[in-house]
């Protein structure tokens, strides 16, 4: 952002901010105004850019009205973009803990979890999901996370039916495929993952993550001339990283071992 741009954001800012000033030392207005205030000044400053100072309006607005999640998720979402995923995930899992009924901060708190790809992160991130992809659920992403963390905890037989489920609301998207091929071939069933991986890799919109999956399954099935045939798709240099991967997985002593060799999702993320 340059100077000038930066000065007339700030000068926007300003009769907030001497708003919030009266609020605060005259007592003419609750914190939770002076919260939703410093919100949108928070706001004003993500729309210009300035992630950093954005940040500040939204800690200052949480730490002014406790009671309030908003900045809190609003914080974790910047710090998620500025690559502080632990921080984020704490921050998600605050705002669940403010407002259970937040979705949204369910979703993105199990997501971060689930990218640390430990069973202790996978169980909280299955209890954090609950209420969001039990039976009644209209949310793939959250039914595809709660497979992730599922398979992670070596229940395949559960994951595969919350893959099955996003399917049937998301039929088009590659990752609920590819991420069901691979609980599959977690689970021992090689021929009904293949055709799954096969299946992710033919979706519009699918990529080089969801080639790298079929590869990863035709390994795992000991099918090692087409998983080289196929590997041969993969960009230059991640071949044989896949293929070695799908084998060590293969090799695992236990169920819960292979998905965590594997991954948390080898589609576009969590």
């Amino acid at each position: 952002m340059t100077t000038a741009l930066r000065r007339t954001a700030l000068a926007a800012a300003l009769p907030v901010l001497a708003t919030c000033a009266l609020a605060a030392c005259g007592g003419t207005s609750s914190d939770r105004q002076t919260s939703r205030a410093m919100v949108r000044l928070g706001d004003r400053m993500l729309e210009s850019g300035e992630l950093d100072s954005a940040a500040g309006f939204y800690r200052g607005a949480g730490e002014r009205d406790p009671t309030d999640p908003e900045p809190r998720l609003r914080l974790a979402t910047i710090l998620a973009r500025q690559g502080d995923q632990d921080g984020a995930t704490r921050g998600y899992l605050e705002v669940v803990a403010a407002d259970p009924s937040n979705a949204e901060a369910r979703v993105a708190a199990a997501a971060g979890l689930l990218r640390r790809g430990t069973p202790a992160a996978a169980q909280l991130a299955e209890e954090t999901l609950a209420p969001v992809a039990g039976p009644g659920s209209r949310s793939a992403r959250a039914l595809r996370l709660r497979g992730v963390a599922l398979d992670l905890l070596g229940r395949q037989g559960d994951a595969a039916e919350a893959y099955r489920r996003g399917i049937a609301l998301a039929p088009a998207d590659p990752d609920l495929r590819a991420n069901l091929a691979l609980s599959l071939a977690v689970a021992g069933q090689a021929d009904a993952a293949v055709e799954e991986a096969r299946r992710a890799v033919a979706v519009p919109g699918s990529g080089d993550a969801h080639r790298g999956n079929l590869v990863l399954v035709l390994a795992m099935a000991g099918r090692a001339a087409e998983a080289g045939v196929e590997a041969r798709t993969l960009p230059a240099g991640e071949a044989e990283n896949v293929l070695a991967q799908g084998r060590r997985a293969a090799a695992a002593p236990d169920a819960a071992s292979r998905a965590v060799i594997l991954g948390v999702s080898r589609g576009r993320g969590a």
